[in-house]
C-alpha cells in the first residue's frame, strides 16, 4: 500500500511539472474546463471508479482500426472517435476521457518543456503510461495529432521496444511510415544485416509499408532466397511501390544485371546502404547536412576514416556529429593521437598550444595529457582541454570524458585544490544521466489532481 501510495504521489508531481506555469504564483488546474463544461463535468475519486470499463483485448486484437463507442456515465451524450495507445487506462485509475478537459496549447507547452529537462527513469515510465494509455485527444487537439506526440515521444526518446509494441497493436494510424521507417533504420545503423533482418520479424504481416517491405526483399536476397525476393519485388513493383533506384540495386544483387549505378544514394538510409554495399571501393565523405542515421551507420561499419590526418575541415565535420551524438566520440581522440608534433612542440605544449588553432590545440594538449605521469599534471591539462573544448562550444564531446578521466584517476587522488572542482564535473555528469524529478511543491495543494490521487 505504501508503495502504491508513494508511486501515486510520483504522479501528481509529474502532473503538476507537466501543467505548472512558468509563474510560481499562477494556480494550477489541470482539468480546468470551460463554463460549460464545469456544469456537465466534474471529475473526482468517485467518478473515475464508477466510470464504464472497456473490454480492450477486443481493440488489441482487431486487425481493422476500429472506432469505440462509449457512454460516459458523467455526460448525457456519446463519443465517437479512434483511440490510440498500449495502456488500458484502467489500469492506471484513467478512463478514456482522461485529457477530455485539459487544453491543447497546455498539453503541447507542457511536452515542450519537458523535452527540455533530464527525466528521471521512474518520471519517464509515469508520462509513457499517461501518454500511451488509450484515450480521447485533448480539447482543441484532433487524433491525429494526437498521435503523432505519441509517436514521436517514442521515438525522439528511442523508446523502440514500445514502438514495435505500439504497432502491433494499431495497426492504422497516421504516422504509421514513420515509425515503421525508424525501426528499420535503427537495425541498419547496426550495420549486423543478420540481426536486424531477425529483429524485424517482430512487425505483424498485416503491417504494410513500402519502406518494410524493400528491407524484406533485401533480408530474403541477404539470406539467399533469392526466388522468394523476386516474387516479393515483382507484387512491390505491381503496387507501384518500387522505384529506379531499389530495382537496379536489387537486380544486380541477384545476378539479374551485371552493372549498377554508382551513384551514393542519401534519400534513406536503406539507399545509403545498398549503396555502399554495391559500389565498388566506396568512399563516401559525410557532411554537416549527414542525417544522423547515415552518421550512425557509417560509425557502426568503420567506414569513417581520414584518409589525410592534415584534412581539418573533414575532422571538423567529424567533431561537429561527435558533439551532436551522432558518432563515437572516442573517433575524435583517435584522430587527435595520429596529429604529428615535434618533439620540441610536445615538451613546450602548455606554452605553445595558445598559438594553434582548436584542432591542433586539443591534439597537442591530449597528446601532453597521455605522456604526463604526474597526477597534478594530468589534472591540469585535463582542465586546459576542457576549456578549448568550450571556447568552440564542443563540450558534449568532452564532458563525459572528464568525468570518466577523473573518476580513474580516484577523488582522494587529486589535489587538493582540484578536488572540488572535480567533484562538480562528475556530479554535472551523473545528473544529466539519470535526471531528476522536479516539482513545486508550494502549489502541490492547488491542484484537483490532489483529491483523485491522495
Amino acid at each position: 500500500m505504501m508503495l502504491k501510495n508513494s508511486k501515486y504521489f510520483i504522479f501528481v508531481s509529474l502532473f503538476l511539472l507537466l501543467f505548472s506555469s512558468s509563474k510560481s504564483d499562477e494556480k494550477i488546474d489541470i482539468w480546468k474546463n470551460d463554463n460549460k463544461k464545469k456544469s456537465e463535468t466534474n471529475l473526482g475519486s468517485e467518478d473515475l471508479q464508477s466510470a464504464p470499463k472497456i473490454d480492450y483485448k477486443k481493440v488489441l486484437n482487431s486487425n481493422k482500426e476500429q472506432k469505440i463507442k462509449i457512454e460516459d456515465s458523467l455526460s448525457d451524450s456519446s463519443k465517437e472517435a479512434n483511440v490510440f495507445g498500449i495502456y488500458d487506462p484502467a489500469d492506471y485509475n484513467f478512463n478514456l476521457n482522461m485529457w477530455s478537459s485539459t487544453s491543447a496549447d497546455d498539453v503541447r507547452s507542457s511536452i515542450k518543456r519537458i523535452k527540455k529537462m533530464n527525466l528521471s527513469k521512474t518520471s519517464s515510465e509515469i508520462l509513457e503510461n499517461v501518454l500511451l494509455s488509450f484515450s480521447y485527444p485533448p480539447d482543441g487537439m484532433d487524433e491525429k495529432e494526437f498521435v503523432n506526440l505519441k509517436v514521436n515521444w517514442l521515438i525522439e526518446n528511442e523508446r523502440s521496444e514500445l514502438l514495435e509494441i505500439f504497432l502491433n497493436q494499431n495497426e492504422k494510424f497516421h504516422g504509421k511510415s514513420k515509425a515503421v521507417q525508424y525501426l528499420v533504420d535503427k537495425n541498419i545503423a547496426k550495420a549486423n544485416i543478420k540481426e536486424g533482418c531477425d529483429k524485424i520479424k517482430f512487425i505483424g504481416s498485416n503491417i504494410k509499408d513500402s519502406y518494410l517491405e524493400k528491407f524484406k526483399i533485401y533480408c530474403l536476397v541477404f539470406n539467399n532466397q533469392n526466388s522468394q525476393a523476386q516474387l516479393l519485388l515483382d507484387l512491390l513493383r505491381e503496387q507501384k511501390l518500387s522505384d529506379k533506384f531499389f530495382d537496379d540495386k536489387i537486380n544486380f544483387l541477384l545476378g539479374i544485371s551485371d552493372k549498377t549505378t554508382n551513384k551514393i544514394n542519401e534519400k534513406n538510409l536503406l539507399n545509403f546502404y545498398l549503396s555502399s554495399i554495391t559500389i565498388k571501393n566506396f568512399k563516401y565523405k559525410p557532411s554537416e547536412k549527414t542525417k544522423k542515421e547515415i552518421w550512425k551507420y557509417l560509425n557502426a561499419a568503420n567506414l569513417i576514416q581520414i584518409e589525410d590526418i592534415k584534412d581539418k575541415e573533414k575532422i571538423g565535420d567529424l567533431e561537429i556529429a561527435a558533439n551532436l551524438g551522432q558518432i563515437d566520440k572516442k573517433i575524435i581522440f583517435d584522430i587527435y593521437k595520429q596529429i604529428p608534433f615535434n618533439l620540441n612542440t610536445l615538451i613546450n605544449a602548455q606554452n605553445l598550444y595558445q598559438t594553434l588553432e582548436g584542432i591542433d590545440a586539443r591534439s597537442l594538449i591530449y597528446q601532453k595529457y597521455l605522456l604526463s605521469e604526474d597526477t597534478k599534471t594530468k589534472i591540469e591539462y585535463l582542465f586546459i582541454l576542457e576549456e578549448l573544448f568550450k571556447n568552440e562550444k564542443k563540450q558534449n564531446i568532452y564532458s563525459a570524458f572528464l568525468s570518466e578521466k577523473l573518476n580513474e584517476i580516484g577523488i582522494e587522488n587529486i589535489p587538493k585544490e582540484y578536488q572540488e572542482v572535480a567533484k562538480r564535473k562528475i556530479k554535472l555528469v551523473e545528473e544529466f544521466s539519470l535526471g531528476k524529478i522536479r516539482y513545486n511543491d508550494k502549489v502541490l495543494h492547488q491542484s484537483k489532481i490532489m483529491k483523485l490521487y491522495v
